[in-house]
Order: C-alpha cells, then sequence, then structure tokens
C-alpha cells in the first residue's frame, strides 16, 4: 500500500493529467463527498490544484458531468446485483457496442462506461432507469476519475478507449434517457395498479411535492442532508396510494438530488427506501378523501363513517424529528403566535419570514435555511398594492410565490370578510391544492374570529384548533399575529398576549416583539415567551428603508448579528423601562387622574391633553376603551367627561398633585387635580 505522501502525489498527478487535456476537476472525500462547495464547475487552473491538494492531501479526483458534458453509465457489483452484466444484457437488447464508450474499472468490481454529450439540452442523472445497479451521472452529478487511488492501493483504471477521444452516447441510449418524466398530460405510468387510473389532479399534487422536496434536498445544508433526504422520501411515499407518482420517480429525483447535495452514494439508494417504506406505511388521504374529511366525512375501504372518536396504538407511529421552518423557533406543522404593541414591525416581521420562504434564503446568525414554499397571508389590515408589495420586494421576497387572503366571494357574488370559524373549509383547500405552502401568515389573528368570543378559553380553543390540524397534516408553519393586552402581563410574557390565555396555550411557541432601550429608539427585540419545542435566545432588529425601482420608499427589516440574554419576562418587567408607553396608554393615564377626584369639563381635558402632547382622537379612544362617558348634565349646559361609577373607590389619588385651581367664572366648578404623566407604566 502507498504511503500518505505517495498516495497523495498519485492523486495530485492524475488531477493534473486531466485538466491538461481538458477536463475539469474537483478534490472528493475517500468516501465520494465533494470537498468543495463550488464542485459543479470544478477548475482548470493548475495553481488552483496544486493548492486544493496541498489543503486536503487525502483527496481524490473527481469529474464534474455536466460542466464537462460527459455521461458516465455507472455499474455496480453489490447486494447480490450484478450491474455489469445487467448492462451487458440492456446493450444487446439494444445492438449497443461496448467498445462505442470509454471503459472503467472502479474499485468495488464495478464499471464506468464514459460518453459524450452533443445535445445543447444535457442529460441529467438517474438511478436504476436502465436497471437495478445502474445508474447514470449527467449534468448535475459527478463520478470518482480515472487514475484516483483508494488509500488501500485500488484505483480507478481505464481499461479501454481514451478520454480524449469520448464517443457520442449511442443514439438508442440517448434516445431512451431522454424519455420526457411523466407531467399530467401522460400520466400512463407502467408501474400503477391494475384497474386504477391515475387522478390528473393527484398527479399534479404529487409532482408538485416531488418537485419541492428535490430542491430542499439538493440545498440541505452538511449535517443536515442524509435527514433531509430521509424525510423527503418519508413524505413522498405517504402519496404512493394516491397512484399520482410512482417509487421509480421518487428514487430518480431525490438520488439525483442528493447526489448534487454531495451526498456519498452507498447511503442514498438505502435513505431513501427506508425513508420511502415507512412513508408507504402512513399513506396520506388522496385529494378526494381530503375533501371529504373537510367537508365532514371519513372515507375509509369504500366505506363512508361520520366523524367518530379515532384511536391510534402508539406503536403503530413511526417516531419523528421535528422539522423547522427557523431552526428552534417556527416549526412545520405547529401554530406559532407573535405578539406585541403596535407599530413595532410585527408585520414587518411576518414579511420577512415570507422572503426568506419564498426565496430559501438564510436565517440570521447561520441558523441555517428557509425550506423553499409558498406563502399565504392574510391581512385584512394592510393594503396589498401601497403596503403589502412594496414591503416584500424591499425584503427581497419571490412575488410568484406570495399569495395575500383578505377577502372572500359569497354565494350571491358580495366580497365578505374571512372568518376561521366559517370558512375553515375553503382555508384548508388551499393546502389541498397547493402542497407547496409551507407558512400561512393570518395579521392578526382577532379579525379572523368573527363572532367569537377571544377571552373565552373554550371558545378561542375551537377555533384555533382546525388551524392546528392543518398546520399538522400538511406540514405547514402557520403564525398568528397578536397584539398585547393593556396590562402587558405584569412582567410575564404568556400573560401579555391580548385575549383568552388559549391564544398562547394552543401554540406551540409564542414570540414577543418589543422596545429596546429607551436610549436606542430605532431598536426592536424578538424573544422567547414559550417554547414547547426547543429554547431559542432572543434577536434584535431595525426597521430601515429602500428605493424601489418604482421609486418607493419601503421598509424592511434587519436583523442584528448575535443573540441576547435578556428574556422575554425581563423585558415586560414593571420596572424596566426600555418599553415605553403608548400615546394609547398616557392618554388613559392622564384621565385617570384627571378624573379622579370627579367630572371635568370637556374643553378643559382637550385643553390640557393638548398641551401634554396628546391629541384629541388619541383622548377620544382612550375615553372609548375606559368606559367614560360624556354628559350635558349641569355646568350651564356645558359638557363633562366622569367615570359612571365611584372613582375614587378605583384609583388612587396621586402622590404629588398639583397647586388646586378654581374656575372664576363658575365658583361651583369643583376643584380637579393637574397631574402629569410620570415615567414608567399607569398604575
Amino acid at each position: 500500500m502507498p504511503s500518505q505522501t505517495e498516495l497523495t502525489q498519485i492523486n495530485l498527478n492524475a488531477a493534473l493529467n486531466l485538466i491538461r487535456i481538458g477536463i475539469s476537476i474537483f478534490p472528493a472525500k475517500p468516501n465520494k463527498v465533494p470537498f468543495i462547495k463550488g464542485w459543479k464547475n470544478g477548475s482548470l487552473n493548475e495553481a488552483e490544484i496544486q493548492s486544493w491538494w496541498q489543503q486536503y492531501p487525502n483527496a481524490m479526483p473527481a469529474i464534474p458531468c455536466g460542466i464537462n458534458k460527459i455521461l458516465v453509465v455507472d455499474c455496480d457489483v453489490k447486494n447480490g446485483t450484478n450491474g455489469n452484466l445487467a448492462w451487458d444484457n440492456y446493450c444487446n437488447g439494444l445492438d449497443i457496442l461496448h467498445q462505442e464508450a470509454v471503459i472503467v474499472n472502479t474499485p468495488s468490481g464495478g464499471r464506468h462506461f464514459y460518453y459524450k454529450q452533443t445535445d445543447i439540452e444535457l442529460l441529467g442523472n438517474t438511478a436504476g432507469k436502465i436497471a437495478a445497479a445502474i445508474d447514470t451521472r449527467g449534468n448535475g452529478g459527478y463520478v470518482i476519475a480515472p487514475g484516483a487511488t483508494l488509500i488501500d492501493g485500488k484505483s480507478y483504471q481505464i481499461v479501454y478507449g481514451s478520454l480524449e477521444m469520448l464517443p457520442d452516447i449511442p443514439f438508442a441510449l440517448n434516445s431512451f434517457l431522454k424519455k420526457p418524466k411523466l407531467s399530467i398530460d401522460q400520466p400512463n405510468i407502467t408501474t400503477k395498479p391494475t384497474g386504477i387510473e391515475i387522478n390528473l389532479s393527484e398527479r399534479k399534487y404529487a409532482q408538485k411535492a416531488l418537485k419541492n422536496e428535490a430542491y430542499n434536498v439538493t440545498n440541505a445544508s452538511e449535517g443536515e442532508r442524509n435527514n433531509t433526504l430521509n424525510k423527503a422520501a418519508f413524505s413522498l411515499g405517504t402519496l404512493l396510494s394516491s397512484n399520482g407518482i410512482t417509487e421509480v420517480e421518487i428514487e430518480n429525483t431525490l438520488s439525483s438530488a442528493a447526489i448534487q447535495s454531495g451526498l456519498p452514494e452507498p447511503e442514498i439508494r438505502n435513505t431513501i427506501k427506508s425513508g420511502m417504506e415507512t412513508g408507504k406505511g402512513r399513506p396520506r388521504p388522496s385529494i378526494s378523501q381530503r375533501i371529504n374529511l373537510v367537508n365532514g366525512l371519513i372515507v375509509t375501504s369504500g366505506i363512508n363513517k361520520k366523524f367518530g372518536l379515532i384511536k391510534t396504538r402508539v406503536s403503530d407511529v413511526t417516531p419523528e424529528h421535528i422539522s423547522w421552518l427557523w431552526q428552534n423557533r417556527i416549526a412545520l406543522g405547529k401554530v406559532t403566535i407573535i405578539a406585541g404593541d403596535p407599530g413595532l414591525g410585527k408585520s414587518q416581521l411576518t414579511t420577512y419570514l415570507a422572503a426568506r420562504v419564498s426565496t430559501a434564503t438564510s436565517w440570521p446568525n447561520n441558523d441555517g435555511k428557509a425550506p423553499l414554499g409558498s406563502v399565504v397571508m392574510f391581512s385584512c389590515e394592510d393594503d396589498i398594492a401601497d403596503t403589502i408589495r412594496p414591503r416584500l420586494e424591499a425584503a427581497g421576497a419571490n412575488m410568484n410565490k406570495v399569495y395575500v387572503v383578505n377577502e372572500r366571494l359569497n354565494e350571491n357574488g358580495a366580497l365578505t370578510s374571512i372568518s376561521l370559524n366559517s370558512h375553515m373549509q375553503e382555508i384548508e383547500q388551499l393546502a389541498v391544492e397547493d402542497p407547496d405552502i409551507r407558512l400561512i401568515v393570518i395579521d392578526p389573528i382577532t379579525a379572523y374570529l368573527d363572532k367569537i368570543d377571544s377571552h373565552k378559553t373554550s371558545d378561542v380553543r375551537s377555533a384555533l384548533a382546525p388551524l392546528q390540524s392543518l398546520a399538522s397534516k400538511y406540514g405547514i408553519a402557520v403564525v398568528l399575529i397578536s397584539h398585547f393586552n393593556k396590562g402587558s402581563g405584569g412582567g410575564k410574557a404568556i400573560n401579555a398576549v391580548t385575549g383568552s390565555g388559549a391564544f398562547v396555550a394552543a401554540s406551540r411557541a409564542a414570540f414577543i416583539v418589543t422596545k429596546g432601550e429607551s436610549k436606542d429608539d430605532g431598536l426592536r427585540l424578538f424573544l422567547e415567551g414559550k417554547n414547547n419545542l426547543a429554547k431559542a435566545k432572543g434577536l434584535s432588529f431595525r426597521i430601515k428603508h429602500r428605493v424601489l425601482p418604482s421609486n418607493i420608499d419601503a421598509p424592511y427589516l434587519e436583523f442584528e448579528d448575535g443573540e441576547l440574554d435578556i428574556t422575554a419576562d425581563e423585558a415586560l418587567a414593571p420596572n424596566n423601562n426600555s418599553r415605553k408607553p403608548t400615546q394609547l396608554n398616557i392618554a388613559e393615564h392622564f384621565l385617570r387622574v384627571e378624573l379622579s377626584e370627579g367630572s371635568v369639563l370637556s374643553k378643559e381635558l382637550l385643553k390640557k391633553a393638548e398641551e401634554q402632547g396628546i391629541t384629541e382622537k388619541t383622548l377620544r379612544r382612550a375615553q372609548k376603551e375606559m368606559g367614560i362617558t360624556a354628559t350635558k348634565d349641569g355646568y350651564q349646559g356645558q359638557w363633562i367627561w366622569s367615570f359612571p361609577f365611584d372613582a375614587k373607590s378605583l384609583f388612587k389619588k396621586p402622590e404629588a398633585p398639583a397647586p388646586l385651581k378654581m374656575d372664576t367664572k363658575n365658583k361651583d366648578t369643583p376643584p380637579k387635580n393637574m397631574g402629569t404623566f410620570n415615567d414608567g407604566w399607569p398604575s
């Protein structure tokens, strides 16, 4: 066996020999995984090749097939299957001569057959399409190069032909490999069960799911690739019973995606087979069955049954890893709630989420990438044209993958609002028709509760239960947006969310958005209030602006580097001055002080409020929120404001009242306190 120094030189020489005849190469690990991320282009630069082997002395040269316009037929000999013999039989059946290829013997006893690709549209990768134990490597794939030598001294050796004179792909082989994938217009799947027709809707749904899972596998980060491949195979395996997709399609597509991601070939087939077999054991209902389920009917073995209790034996359930939209923060298949005071960036945060998911880009602090998918945003407060679209564009979203739902047409053709308890069937239909959906945002959740009492636990739970079911059934992250209640939870984040505690209880994770230090007015904090699935430290962000090509100045959210040690409870603690009162809070406190001793003239309240920077609109809003009455009784017919009860029994007299002031024009006017708002929260 060669020493490591000798082995390094052997593989380096093989690499240099290849680039000298115009074949681009890259360094691969002994387990065949690429050492570098940009392996698809490889390199023809000798200096770069030399530096790679200095950095990776145990590397073997590998050939990226796409950039070199090469197709390799890869015949394996393993698990009792001889790919060499299967290739012989295939070639004999199509009158293909072995001498029409450059032949390379592999260390495992298999063979590589090299051909030149001449078509503009290059052939890609296949797994098992020709026969068992025969794969092909084309555009998006790679092979270990001739001359590469393993640590035991075994090597990849050319036994026929020369890579400098590659023959074209035989016409019969090229035609076979170019057969188009089955489309919704060509549903004749040879492996379909006898007597079962393939539904075009099922076909369309399955193909979209296949495309999405393949993308996720291709773009999985190192350390997550095998797990992502297994989950993809499982998910697609659950669709096999619907007859909209075949095992061969799943294997070929996922194998190609896994090869592009850099997974070593030996483990790809086993991972796909394991995941797919497990998925087959948990078949997903067909589209027609899901529609029946939405309509309140269970279809089992052709027998229609009304809803009843569903009992599941735990031993029949396969354990699964949690799938994340945003690692440790927002889970797929779960409900998450985000709450905060108005104007702090909650809607901007949902726009940020939509941008990340629609483009599969990275989360802050290297928390991985978002899974690629469509986003549905329920928004009844913001206009699509002048608010939502510019914000999405500023955030870098893919507009083709983001949908906004803000109204519905009723049976009479009139536009109506959307209600969770009345229109859940239509909401679920969105997921039925589009398997690409990965995120649904409902902003704010209270706007979609219709006649539901948001302070009544049983009502809230009944409204959110179908959302939880939808999220779980279709693997969608559902994010709810809410506001803080007036008391802000008394320093407890889980109590700060407006309405019933069921909003937080029904969500697997709850986050708050609040202000940072008072001296930095632009800083916003994104903090975990509750998380049943993981633990995540807080983050900070700012709202910035950019001018779009349409000359619109649009805001966007930008997270700062690093994590925060402050907790949500600490940020909301009463003695934490980093969270300033809102204008409504200030107006409410003003009225508590001014009316603590009894009725006050309306015009005097308005004048004093203006002096303290409180607008009439905000003051009247506070009046309505606090139930303060305005009457024209006494005081020579002037309007007065007062509480409809004894204010002294509910409000403490200010500790440091201002001097008393009498109305000289009307000596019957009672004195009143001239208190001003102090720092901190109103009592």
